[in-house]
Protein backbone atom coordinates (compact mmCIF):
# COMPACT_ATOMS: atom_id res chain seq x y z
CA UNK A 1 0.00 0.00 0.00
CA UNK A 2 2.01 3.32 1.17
CA UNK A 3 4.88 4.02 -1.11
CA UNK A 4 8.38 5.40 0.59
CA UNK A 5 10.56 8.34 -0.57
CA UNK A 6 12.74 5.73 -2.93
CA UNK A 7 12.90 8.62 -5.67
CA UNK A 8 14.19 11.18 -2.82
CA UNK A 9 17.74 11.35 -2.65
CA UNK A 10 19.70 11.00 0.56
CA UNK A 11 21.87 14.33 -0.36
CA UNK A 12 20.77 17.42 -0.51
CA UNK A 13 19.64 17.57 -4.75
CA UNK A 14 21.65 19.91 -6.58
CA UNK A 15 20.46 20.12 -10.04
CA UNK A 16 17.37 21.00 -11.34
CA UNK A 17 16.93 17.51 -13.08
CA UNK A 18 17.02 16.36 -9.59
CA UNK A 19 14.16 18.39 -8.01
CA UNK A 20 12.52 17.12 -11.10
CA UNK A 21 13.03 13.67 -10.52
CA UNK A 22 12.31 14.32 -6.45
CA UNK A 23 8.86 16.43 -8.03
CA UNK A 24 8.06 13.57 -10.17
CA UNK A 25 8.30 10.80 -7.70
CA UNK A 26 6.46 12.34 -5.01
CA UNK A 27 3.68 12.86 -7.80
CA UNK A 28 3.76 9.05 -8.39
CA UNK A 29 3.64 8.45 -5.09
CA UNK A 30 0.48 11.18 -4.43
CA UNK A 31 -0.86 9.43 -7.34
CA UNK A 32 -0.65 5.68 -6.36
CA UNK A 33 -2.10 6.98 -2.76
CA UNK A 34 -4.82 8.77 -4.05
CA UNK A 35 -6.26 5.62 -6.34
CA UNK A 36 -5.54 3.34 -2.91
CA UNK A 37 -7.35 5.90 -1.15
CA UNK A 38 -9.95 5.77 -4.08
CA UNK A 39 -10.01 2.08 -3.93
CA UNK A 40 -10.51 2.07 -0.29
CA UNK A 41 -13.38 4.46 0.18
CA UNK A 42 -15.02 2.95 -2.96
CA UNK A 43 -15.06 -0.31 -1.04
CA UNK A 44 -15.84 1.13 2.55
CA UNK A 45 -18.76 2.81 0.27
CA UNK A 46 -19.89 -0.54 -0.73
CA UNK A 47 -19.45 -1.92 2.99
CA UNK A 48 -21.34 0.55 4.14
CA UNK A 49 -24.17 -0.26 1.65
CA UNK A 50 -24.00 -3.82 2.48
CA UNK A 51 -24.59 -3.03 6.32
CA UNK A 52 -27.40 -0.81 5.73
CA UNK A 53 -29.43 -3.89 4.18
CA UNK A 54 -28.45 -6.60 6.13
CA UNK A 55 -29.45 -4.10 8.96
CA UNK A 56 -33.24 -3.63 7.19
CA UNK A 57 -33.50 -7.10 6.67
CA UNK A 58 -32.36 -7.84 10.11
CA UNK A 59 -35.03 -5.16 11.15
CA UNK A 60 -37.79 -6.69 8.65
CA UNK A 61 -37.26 -10.39 10.25
CA UNK A 62 -37.47 -9.43 13.75
CA UNK A 63 -41.07 -7.45 12.92
CA UNK A 64 -42.16 -10.29 11.56
CA UNK A 65 -40.90 -12.95 14.06
CA UNK A 66 -42.37 -10.06 16.75
CA UNK A 67 -45.67 -10.37 14.75
CA UNK A 68 -45.58 -14.26 14.62
CA UNK A 69 -45.33 -14.25 18.51
CA UNK A 70 -48.01 -11.79 18.61
CA UNK A 71 -49.90 -14.30 16.75
CA UNK A 72 -49.15 -17.53 18.72
CA UNK A 73 -49.57 -15.92 21.70
CA UNK A 74 -53.22 -15.12 20.98
CA UNK A 75 -53.74 -18.42 19.75
CA UNK A 76 -52.43 -19.94 22.64
CA UNK A 77 -54.56 -18.01 24.82
CA UNK A 78 -57.49 -19.01 22.41
CA UNK A 79 -56.91 -22.67 22.93
CA UNK A 80 -56.15 -22.20 26.72
CA UNK A 81 -59.86 -20.51 26.78
CA UNK A 82 -61.65 -22.95 24.75
CA UNK A 83 -59.77 -25.74 26.68
CA UNK A 84 -60.93 -24.94 29.52
CA UNK A 85 -64.40 -24.34 28.25
CA UNK A 86 -64.01 -27.65 26.85
CA UNK A 87 -63.28 -29.02 30.13
CA UNK A 88 -65.79 -27.63 31.93
CA UNK A 89 -68.70 -28.66 29.75
CA UNK A 90 -67.28 -32.24 29.76
CA UNK A 91 -67.16 -32.27 33.85
CA UNK A 92 -70.76 -30.81 34.11
CA UNK A 93 -72.31 -31.84 30.76
CA UNK A 94 -76.00 -31.11 32.07
CA UNK A 95 -74.62 -27.41 31.59
CA UNK A 96 -75.19 -28.20 27.88
CA UNK A 97 -78.70 -28.04 26.81
CA UNK A 98 -79.27 -31.10 24.95
CA UNK A 99 -82.26 -32.75 22.82
CA UNK A 100 -82.79 -35.96 20.78
CA UNK A 101 -84.46 -36.04 17.36
CA UNK A 102 -85.52 -39.68 15.45
CA UNK A 103 -87.37 -42.14 16.97
CA UNK A 104 -86.11 -45.76 17.92
CA UNK A 105 -82.78 -47.20 16.80
CA UNK A 106 -82.47 -43.66 14.61
CA UNK A 107 -82.70 -41.23 17.76
CA UNK A 108 -79.75 -39.49 18.10
CA UNK A 109 -78.86 -36.81 20.90
CA UNK A 110 -77.27 -33.31 19.97
CA UNK A 111 -76.29 -30.61 22.28
CA UNK A 112 -76.63 -27.17 21.64
CA UNK A 113 -73.95 -24.71 22.09
CA UNK A 114 -74.87 -21.63 21.44
CA UNK A 115 -77.52 -19.58 23.25
CA UNK A 116 -79.71 -18.29 20.46
CA UNK A 117 -79.28 -18.08 16.47
CA UNK A 118 -80.87 -16.60 13.83
CA UNK A 119 -82.49 -19.01 11.15
CA UNK A 120 -84.34 -19.25 7.98
CA UNK A 121 -86.96 -21.83 8.30
CA UNK A 122 -89.21 -23.32 5.23
CA UNK A 123 -88.30 -20.07 3.11
CA UNK A 124 -90.09 -17.90 5.38
CA UNK A 125 -88.03 -14.52 6.78
CA UNK A 126 -84.88 -15.16 9.03
CA UNK A 127 -86.20 -15.36 12.32
CA UNK A 128 -84.46 -15.14 15.69
CA UNK A 129 -84.54 -18.44 18.38
CA UNK A 130 -83.58 -19.22 21.53
CA UNK A 131 -82.09 -22.75 22.85
CA UNK A 132 -85.52 -22.84 24.82
CA UNK A 133 -87.42 -22.51 21.50
CA UNK A 134 -85.23 -25.17 20.21
CA UNK A 135 -85.73 -27.46 22.92
CA UNK A 136 -89.67 -27.61 22.31
CA UNK A 137 -89.68 -27.83 18.58
CA UNK A 138 -88.81 -30.52 16.30
CA UNK A 139 -89.35 -29.16 13.25
CA UNK A 140 -86.67 -26.58 13.85
CA UNK A 141 -84.59 -29.51 15.12
CA UNK A 142 -84.80 -31.02 11.83
CA UNK A 143 -84.19 -28.42 9.59
CA UNK A 144 -81.02 -27.83 11.56
CA UNK A 145 -79.67 -30.83 11.73
CA UNK A 146 -80.33 -31.27 7.46
CA UNK A 147 -78.50 -27.59 7.16
CA UNK A 148 -75.54 -29.31 9.03
CA UNK A 149 -75.17 -26.23 11.52
CA UNK A 150 -72.00 -26.38 13.72
CA UNK A 151 -73.51 -25.14 16.55
CA UNK A 152 -74.99 -28.91 16.92
CA UNK A 153 -73.20 -31.48 17.93
CA UNK A 154 -74.15 -35.12 18.19
CA UNK A 155 -73.44 -36.54 21.62
CA UNK A 156 -71.33 -39.69 21.90
CA UNK A 157 -71.33 -42.14 24.38
CA UNK A 158 -68.34 -40.98 26.53
CA UNK A 159 -65.41 -43.69 26.02
CA UNK A 160 -63.60 -44.63 29.24
CA UNK A 161 -59.68 -44.26 29.18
Amino acid sequence: MGQTNETIPAAEPKTAAEYETIIQGLTDSNRTLTQENETLSAANLAKEAEIKTLTAERDEYKNDADEAEKLISGQKTTIDEQSAKIEQLESNPSTVPTFTYGKGKEAKTYEVLVQNFSFRLDGAPVQKYTVAELLKDTKLQGALIKKGVGFLVEKTAAVAV
